[in-house]
């Protein structure tokens, strides 16, 4: 799947539960830089190849073995062409995250604003790893 902002945000809204009553059997919650989601686990599941085809889109420079990149370069695709903007790059690496895929390597926000631009710093992991299926 083309790394695109329209599917992302398809992807990610297909991804989040429509209600609390779904989320009975289980929420994969995320946090994202601006707030916190909560993933339908079958939905995350369905979608886990057009995410990783998606994740990989973007610059060498995210991947493990290159050590991770500032939030800020993700914007522009492997190709140096610019896909997207803050909110839909939030969105792909939440949804990276929820298939075990994506780690922020600077969990605390309050260390963000000693970083180049203030921003953290992702990393998309070779192997994956466990999510935890939360019950509410």
């Amino acid at each position: 799947m083309k790394l695109t902002s329209e599917n992302v945000e398809t992807i990610f809204g297909d991804c989040l539960f429509e209600t609390v009553k779904e989320a009975v059997n289980g929420v994969i919650i995320v946090e994202g830089l601006i707030c916190k989601f909560g993933f339908n686990p079958s939905k995350i599941k369905e979608y886990e190849n057009n995410i990783c085809e998606m994740l990989n889109e973007l610059p060498l420079e995210f991947r493990e073995e290159n050590g991770g990149m500032t939030f800020l370069n993700g914007y522009i695709n492997k190709n140096k062409i610019q896909w997207g903007g803050q909110a839909s790059l939030d969105k792909l690496l939440c949804l990276g995250n929820a298939i075990g895929k994506v780690k922020c390597l600077t969990t605390s926000p309050e260390i963000w604003s000693l970083l180049p631009g203030g921003a953290p710093y992702y990393v998309i992991t070779k192997e994956k790893f466990k999510v935890e299926i939360q019950k509410i």
